[in-house]
């Protein structure tokens, strides 16, 4: 072999390496998720994903029959998918675990299907505590729990009365929250710190996103420039907001709103939840279309649909993401091989590793076909087995 032969192969050699080098920074710096369905009880055709605490422990709803039939509300763990088995002696029972902290309490709502009616629910461990015992009111929901054991939500005192935000202590007191001006609220986050978020009506009968504290009140946090609607879904540690203000995902932080945006070709996002770090997930909407969307993230204000962060051959289609903790690990709900079903993903480099921002492809002219032939060849990180 020349000289110019052996350097060539040489220079390839040394070329192929540094792109499996780059290749290998780059996933490692990516936010790359394992993907596992939740599951669906037996005898169900669908399941949801709705909350998730510091373990990834996730709590959410199952259906236990198909179409109109009743759900129950679950938790999904370590030991896989658990029904809570909460029974109320309504006929119709449909019950949804909405959120769990990270002693493992549960809060929720229970409903009597169709025949109308639904109410408050507080799991610890066997313990269940709900409707008026845990909030009064001829209807009441919790939507969220602190680790502090803080519930928010709403109530109802009568058939005739609005729905009204509520504050409960861990030691069971009720503050009512008020509202806007107009006749109706809903809380729907609590951080560590007792601070509460929701929406409630104005004067006018628009609705607007609320900061509640039980020392300042509550206070309106508006809406984008020239727009009307706005609704706050959940709070971190920081006090830094996010929900949607006419048709927006939006940040609000120090009191000042962002617009954090949309994917390409969407019309409309929205912001369920913000992590410690600031980090935001939801969903962004498709045009023109009914209940279909992309489940997206926001990290430093860039906007990356999760959809391109799991495996093509997953046979997943995420719709919406609706939680998130600090170790990175995001839930939703979604279409697994046309069924519908919660989802939990899990960055890559394992529980814990965090959800670092997606890198740069850096693309090297000679060697990325061999790297991506090895890729495929080998079976490559981004292809996580789904777990049963």
């Amino acid at each position: 072999m020349s000289e110019l032969s052996r350097f060539q192969t040489g220079f390839g050699l040394t070329l192929l390496t540094a792109a499996l080098l780059v290749m290998a920074q780059t996933a490692s710096a990516s936010t790359l998720y394992w993907i596992e369905g939740i599951g669906i009880l037996p005898g169900g055709d669908q399941s949801w994903a709705h909350g998730i605490n510091a373990s990834g422990t996730v709590a959410g709803t199952s259906r236990i029959g198909v179409v109109w039939a009743p759900a129950d509300a679950v938790v999904y763990g370590a030991g896989g998918l658990v029904d809570l088995n909460i029974s109320t002696g309504w006929p119709h029972n449909d019950n949804s675990a909405l959120n769990i902290n990270d002693a493992g309490q549960v809060v929720g709502i229970i409903a009597n299907g169709g025949f109308g009616g639904f109410r408050a629910f507080l799991k610890t461990g066997s313990q269940v505590v709900e409707g008026a015992d845990l909030v009064s009111g001829v209807f009441s929901s919790a939507y969220d729990i602190n680790n502090e054991g803080q519930i928010v939500g709403f109530h109802t005192a009568d058939i005739y009365s609005h729905d009204l935000a509520y504050f409960r202590s861990a030691g069971g007191s009720v503050t009512e929250i008020g509202t806007l001006g107009g006749d109706t609220s809903s809380a729907n986050a609590v951080n560590d710190y007792s601070d509460v978020v929701g929406s409630a009506a104005t004067a006018s009968g628009a609705t607007h996103a609320f900061f509640w504290t039980a020392a300042g009140g509550i206070q309106d946090l508006g809406t984008l420039p020239g727009g009307s609607q706005s609704a706050a879904y959940d709070i971190n540690n920081s006090g830094q907001v996010v929900g949607s203000a006419d048709g927006h995902a939006v940040l609000w932080q120090s009191g000042v709103i962002q617009d954090l945006g949309m994917l390409p070709g969407t019309t409309s996002s929205v912001a369920y939840h913000i992590n410690s770090a600031g980090q935001v997930v939801g969903s962004s909407w498709i045009p023109g279309s009914s209940g279909s969307g992309h489940a997206v993230i926001w990290i430093d204000g860039q906007i990356y649909d999760l959809n391109a962060l799991i495996s093509p051959d997953s046979g997943w289609v995420l719709g919406e993401a609706v939680g998130m903790n600090d170790a990175g690990q995001v839930v939703g709900n979604g279409v697994f091989n046309g069924v519908g079903e919660g989802f939990l993903l899990t960055p890559a480099g394992g529980e814990g590793a965090g959800v670092p921002e997606p890198g740069t492809v850096f693309l090297i002219p000679v060697g990325l076909g061999a790297v991506a032939w090895i890729l495929r060849r080998s079976g490559s990180i981004f292809n996580a087995p789904r777990e049963q």
